[in-house]
């Protein structure tokens, strides 16, 4: 008994630690009362605190959760505190009443709804133990006038959510005088709890059953078994409540039904409500042990990370040279690692950090490739060009024409890839942060954005150059461009146009293919005149030559970027921003508000979960030790 009420006494002053300290939730066991409308459970609530001060009535009264602590506490006077409310007690218990309908009036404004935001309501009392009761909003099966449709379904989600801790118990009000199969809240109960293990049943109505009828059975554990059984209540009937009967009176007339009734006195004494008190009490305390140890981990592990953040953070420092360069250097590398898609961790006392995830070298590459299975075609008109052509097969100056018609269009889309990789990287910069120095990452990605766009106008001055190189001399010694597969590939497809004509023509590729319609070198024996053949060599030729361009084009875009938007940027950029150093505002090293409200909040919950931790270990020498808030 004696450790019994040290475990009490100690989770209680956590309770009031983190209740009234820390913005955090101490998740301890509660008794979670769920039951359908008009299923008794109001008054089962008022028999286990003993006291009268819950809403009821007909309809939709309980419209959000309402968790009453209980406390014992030795003192004469009985009274109740609101979390909402500080630093004031309330003695007389129709006012709590009436508290408890005025802020559910707030947190619904008004509305026939619920709300997820529980009532919290501390109550003292030299007869009363300690208990945690959540008193949840009754199942409803149809919605009442002014309600939304599926008030039945926000009504579950609830339920759920103030059931889903393992350590809570489940107090499952049913009324007797109907079939157990039907009974709503023992379904929702056992989607909670399949196995019934965290699960007590409560039977109300038992006086309300037909003569011929009772439920021995459920009483017996016999049908929809559960771990924590089922007990028996009577409750205050209307009649009980308009002659004004007391609780007291309430009890001692339910005692009396149990012990002379024919079928329900071979319970007693292990029936009724103040079997149901004892019952939940020494079930609650069993789930009091058993989180204890938890919670101590809780805490331990809240206090480790709380203090792992505040290093992290850091405390103020003093503003020197040294820090200046070295805050340069920690965003270069950042900057590096952005663009380069390598993790690099700032020093805490910087804290810099990138948010974008994207590989930027794998971009640029990404975004030449499709370059490649474009289709780039000559926008005049090919035969005509041809046909006024006075050389036999290809025209040069034809063909340079065609080209470079081609090469106009690809150029354009080398330049708005480029455009496209510039202002990916000018975003790479941008996702640069300074969760500390908000202003410091700023200034410095301004510089770097300014640094960037400098380097972007090099890149499109050598890309220019580069197209105009290309253009202005064609290699048609290129390995690549081989005249004798040219000729060899549009001979085959005009023999295979014209099979039953034979093909024969004489000449040298090598000579011929930019050659005179006179050439010597090209003999009249058996020459076929195919008017597609010219402009299928002109196809092919040009196909050929312009995928050379092209790949050259390509891979020399992606070097160039490459070397303008990282490669520039590792091996000048610290410099750049060192220039430029001196010429900002003074407030770069100013802490944002953020990160000193944050520091001050860690350092209070770790002075609060420390002193919380302490309490494990405190020594609570009396048996009789009540706690009451002061």
């Amino acid at each position: 008994m004696r450790k019994q009420v040290k475990n009490i006494l100690k989770l209680q002053m956590l309770q009031e630690i983190f209740n009234k300290n820390l913005n955090m939730t101490l998740k301890l066991p509660q008794i979670a009362v769920i039951g359908s409308q008009s299923s008794g459970k109001s008054s089962v609530l008022d028999q286990i605190i003993q006291k009268d001060f819950l809403p009821r009535g007909t309809g939709f009264i309980t419209k959000c959760p309402i968790i009453i602590n209980m406390r014992y506490c030795n003192s004469n006077v009985e009274y109740a505190e609101f979390s909402h409310i500080l630093d004031k007690k309330f003695t007389d218990f129709i006012l709590v009443k009436n508290e408890i309908l005025n802020r559910m009036m707030v947190l619904t404004k008004k509305a026939f709804i619920v709300s997820k935001e529980p009532i919290i309501i501390n109550y003292y009392s030299k007869n009363t133990f300690d208990l945690t009761l959540v008193d949840l909003p009754g199942l409803i099966k149809v919605p009442l006038d002014g309600q939304p449709s599926d008030i039945e379904k926000q009504v579950k989600e609830i339920i759920f959510e103030y059931t889903k801790d393992e350590s809570s118990l489940l107090l499952c009000i049913i009324c007797a005088n109907m079939d157990l199969a039907n009974s709503e809240s023992l379904n929702i109960c056992k989607k909670i709890d399949p196995e019934g293990k965290r699960t007590l049943g409560v039977l109300t109505k038992i006086d309300l059953m037909d003569l011929e009828t009772d439920c021995t059975a459920i009483l017996k554990n016999k049908n929809n078994t559960l771990l924590h059984g089922y007990i028996g209540v009577i409750n205050r009937g209307q009649s009980d409540l308009n002659s004004s009967l007391t609780l007291v009176e309430a009890k001692k007339k339910e005692n009396d039904f149990f012990k002379n009734h024919t079928k329900y006195k071979c319970f007693y004494p292990k029936i009724g409500s103040k079997f149901l008190i004892a019952k939940l009490n020494e079930i609650f305390h069993t789930l009091l042990v058993d989180k204890i140890p938890k919670l101590r981990k809780i805490i331990e592990d809240k206090i480790k990370d709380l203090e792992r953040e505040l290093d992290e953070l850091g405390e103020n420092v003093d503003i020197n040279n040294d820090m200046v360069f070295t805050s340069v250097l920690q965003y270069c590398k950042i900057v590096e690692a952005s663009l380069k898609n390598e993790e690099y961790i700032s020093d805490k006392k910087f804290m810099f950090f990138s948010k974008n995830e994207d590989v930027f070298v794998v971009l640029i590459k990404s975004i030449f490739e499709k370059l490649k299975k474009m289709e780039f075609v000559f926008s005049g008109n090919l035969k005509e060009i041809i046909d006024n052509s006075n050389t036999f097969f290809i025209d040069e100056s034809v063909f340079k024409h065609i080209l470079k018609n081609r090469f106009k269009e690809f150029n354009d889309e080398i330049k708005k890839s480029c455009s496209e990789i510039f202002n990916i990287a000018i975003s790479k910069i941008n996702s640069v942060e300074n969760y500390r120095f908000v202003n410091l990452a700023i200034e410095f990605n301004k510089i770097t954005s300014d640094f960037l766009n400098l380097q972007y106008l090099r890149l499109m001055e050598t890309i220019q150059n580069y197209s105009e190189i290309q253009m202005s001399y064609f290699n048609y010694n290129h390995p690549d461009f081989s005249k004798v597969a040219i000729f060899s590939n549009v001979i085959q497809k005009i023999v295979r146009k014209k099979k039953n004509t034979a093909l024969s023509l004489k000449f040298d590729p090598w000579n011929s293919l930019f050659g005179s319609k006179n050439a010597e070198n090209i003999s009249n024996e058996n020459i076929y005149c195919d008017e597609s053949f010219e402009y299928e060599l002109v196809s092919k030729a040009t196909d050929s030559y312009f995928t050379i361009i092209k790949k050259s084009m390509i891979d020399f875009s992606i070097k160039s970027c490459y070397f303008y938007f990282v490669e520039s940027v590792i091996t000048k950029l610290y410099a750049e921003i060192c220039k430029k150093i001196d010429l900002l505002e003074k407030n770069i090293f100013i802490e944002s508000i953020d990160v000193i409200n944050r520091r001050k909040q860690i350092k209070n919950e770790l002075t609060h979960l420390k002193k919380a931790y302490l309490v494990f270990d405190k020594d609570l020498k009396s048996e009789n030790e009540s706690f009451c808030s002061e």
